[in-house]
């Protein structure tokens, strides 16, 4: 199964996460696409055309994938990553399976991204099974 992984990548905290899931991933035998990694990495004053370029590549790599797995943790500052918000929303639109990933929300979840998601994971021991079930639900609040 090849899985596009959406996940913020600007502080420490949500490298450590996203590098976490993507070695969990590789580990039981997933082919794992993530822009960290795999990508254009865009710096700040990136141009038009590198943006362009990154943006056409990340679509591309979702409409090549199985599933995704999108780390929507809070960041305490600015919430959830609108980038991984996207790119869970196109692979929702393109019939992908969508796999929710968040150690820290304590069990709320955007309604949104509750009926858009397939399965839920509170962590990597829950991840393999929500890649591999079936529709669940979200039994937590919603806001």
């Amino acid at each position: 199964m090849k899985i596009y992984l959406a996940s913020p990548y600007f502080n420490d905290r949500e490298k450590m996460v996203a590098d976490s899931i993507y070695d969990f991933l590789v580990s039981n035998g997933y082919e794992v696409y993530f822009f960290a990694r795999d990508g254009l990495v865009l710096e700040r004053d990136s141009g038009v055309e590198d943006r362009k370029r990154a943006f056409n590549d990340n679509i591309e790599a979702i409409m090549n994938c199985d599933a995704v797995v999108a780390n929507i943790e809070r960041d305490p500052e600015y919430g959830i990553d609108c980038g991984t918000v996207f790119d869970l929303a196109v692979g929702w639109q393109s019939g992908k399976k969508i796999v929710a990933y968040d150690e820290l929300s304590g069990g709320r979840m955007n309604v949104m991204l509750a009926i858009a998601c397939d399965g839920f994971a509170k962590g990597e021991g829950e991840l393999l099974q929500a890649l591999s079930g079936g529709k669940k639900d979200w039994q937590g609040d919603v806001i």
